[in-house]
């Protein structure tokens, strides 16, 4: 009877374990960590991007603000132009919706793990100041800007594309300090990268101006937040 158990421990084993090419073994029973690529727009194993269908809501968040628990759906923004439609999956909620800044977040900390729309109308400079948008409303105009701000470290730029419209993605990050630097505006809003904060910008080509779709994490929890987020970005769309 013994004999019988063992062989019965020794077969459970060899079907848990499997010799990989390279001649390492991995145990197949368990979880794989997800491994995404941030930058490339197609996380290896993240889960599948929320589609659109159905009768779109429109987002609830009161104009003074206030966090929003979204229920999984079809969304329409109120406020943020142009409007925007994007499905949400489960654990989001929204605390702003204005008309240059749409904020969502998942989990309980709106100032961690979140996804933005911003209609920038401005940069903030070095100093501090407000200026206009410099470079005519273009894509690699603000990659440009970005990139040889000395404030942010950013990753080299690729190309790609949100629904129908052309962009370029990169990474921001602060480039030293114990500071937040504010670098983008948009109405009253003052967007910024934070000390130990990671965040991808996906910056789009819309009319004659830019939008940006800014996904901002703290850095040690960006990649496999990254997945999350792509979930809401695959499959955004702006109204005409």
């Amino acid at each position: 009877m013994l004999a019988v158990i063992a062989a019965v421990i020794v077969v459970l084993v060899l079907v848990a374990t499997s010799e990989d090419d390279d001649g390492t073994v991995s145990d197949s029973t368990a979880s794989a960590s997800p491994t995404f690529q941030p930058g490339t727009g197609s996380p290896h194993t993240a889960p599948p991007t929320a589609t659109l269908s159905g009768d779109l809501i429109e987002l609830a968040v009161p104009e003074a603000g206030g966090v929003v628990a979204l229920t999984p759906g079809n969304y329409r923004t109120a406020r943020f132009q142009p409007e925007a439609h994007f499905a949400v999956p489960e654990g989001w909620s929204a605390n702003r919706d204005s008309q240059r800044f749409l904020h969502l977040f998942r989990g309980g900390d709106p100032d961690n793990n979140c996804l933005c729309l911003i209609s920038p109308d401005g940069i903030v400079d070095e100093d501090g100041t407000f200026e206009p948008l410099p470079f005519g409303g273009t894509v690699d105009g603000m990659i440009q800007w970005l990139t040889g701000n000395p404030l942010l470290s950013t990753s080299n730029p690729s190309s790609l594309q949100v629904g129908d419209l052309d962009g370029r993605q990169l990474t921001v990050d602060l480039a030293d300090g114990d500071e937040a630097v504010e670098y983008l505006a948009a109405g009253d809003v003052r967007f910024a990268v934070a000390p130990g904060e990671r965040q991808h910008l996906t910056v789009l080509a819309y009319r004659q101006t830019v939008l940006i779709i800014a996904q901002r994490s703290p850095a040690e929890e960006y990649s496999g937040y990254f997945g999350f987020t792509e979930q809401i970005v695959g499959g955004i769309t702006f109204a005409n």
